[in-house]
């Protein structure tokens, strides 16, 4: 039986720490947590089998990545998995990433923990359509740091009560990787109101 493979081009995605996905079981919205990708030293690999992780290879397997040529292990977080004997860096295993698309759906609605493998974006529990195109958002803030990017062209930096400036955390985001047709006078008039619409879900 072969194992299951893991792309290096396709399984692998920034995500924001906070991203907020539909569940599976009930379409509420459910927290996401991806899995952790862990290369074990050979001595402690029976304490990751024994754990239950999944394991897994890479495809398409480059010869200059040493590591490909050994399995790896899915640890997925929330799920009360235990942790292996020698599974940190210290005890001789590396997590090689933490921006895998397989992970932990965990529902505000359902409280259900499943074992996902996200399809980006149209996964996303918010997002919307327009203009025959697909807007999705991380999270309920990166919404609002929509809506107010939208009815304010100038967004200026937040001030905190000791004078400090905060950055918008969604700036460089609306500015540099925002398609331009969420950014027409036209889109300014329609989306804000369907954006808050959504902050009801």
């Amino acid at each position: 039986m072969s194992l299951a493979t893991l792309d290096l081009n396709s399984d692998f995605l920034w995500l924001h720490p906070e991203t907020v996905v539909k569940c599976t079981a009930c379409g509420g919205s459910a927290g996401f947590q991806p899995a952790e990708v862990l290369l074990p030293v050979k001595r402690h690999e029976q304490n990751f089998r024994a754990a239950g992780l999944r394991r897994m290879q890479f495809s398409k397997v480059e010869r200059h990545y040493h590591s490909s040529f050994r399995d790896h292990y899915l640890r997925f977080r929330k799920l009360g998995q235990m942790r292996p004997v020698g599974s940190n860096h210290h005890l001789g295993s590396q997590v090689l990433s933490a921006s895998c698309l397989w992970g932990t759906s965990v529902c505000t609605v359902c409280h259900q923990h499943l074992k996902i493998k996200l399809n980006w974006p149209e996964d996303a529990y918010f997002q919307l359509s327009y203009a025959s195109r697909r807007l999705w958002f991380y999270n309920r803030d990166h919404v609002v740091g929509m809506m107010r990017h939208l009815t304010n062209a100038t967004c200026k930096p937040q001030r905190l009560p000791n004078g400090n400036c905060v950055a918008d955390p969604w700036g460089y985001w609306f500015h540099t990787e925002l398609a331009t047709v969420f950014k027409t006078k036209k889109a300014r008039k329609i989306l804000p109101a369907r954006l808050k619409r959504m902050l009801r879900l």
